[in-house]
């Protein structure tokens, strides 16, 4: 084989890079609540996994009145929604149910609606809001 021939074969070769792999799903993970009691002698009492899911739960926030935590799960699909769990009934119901992922389910300080960061289709992140039973979805950020 020509120097030349194999010099260029060896050039293009140090420069092959294989295609990235596609991300990982995100860890199977979930959600714990326990009894908090800030005394003098501050003692938490036993938790209690309250997602039993397989899959994605994740990103957990209070409501500001207390009575239910907002969080992000992946149960089956090809993407992520917003559940809540209502602490004293031990109910789980979905809030959202859209083709795009949501993460990061926030009670507004007005109360009045559910801010989430939304994956679009192309990728884009952006913060949307929801009415608090999941509804009226509207985009939050300029396009």
């Amino acid at each position: 084989m020509p120097r030349s021939l194999l010099t260029a074969l060896l050039i293009v070769a140090a420069g092959f890079q294989p295609p990235a792999p596609a991300p990982a799903p995100p860890p199977a993970t979930d959600i714990f609540l326990a009894p908090f009691g800030p005394r003098a002698q501050p003692a938490v009492g036993r938790a209690v996994n309250i997602t039993r899911t397989p899959g994605y739960d994740n990103q957990p926030s209070f409501t500001p009145d207390g009575t239910a935590i907002l969080f992000t799960s992946n149960r089956g699909a090809a993407q992520t929604d917003i559940y809540r769990y209502t602490i004293a009934t031990g109910e789980t119901a979905r809030l959202t149910n859209t083709p795009e992922s949501e993460y990061s389910p926030t009670v507004t300080p007005d109360g009045t609606h559910v801010s989430v960061v939304r994956v679009e289709a192309d990728g884009t992140q952006r913060l949307w809001r929801f009415t608090l039973d999941g509804r009226d979805p509207r985009s939050c950020s300029k396009r």
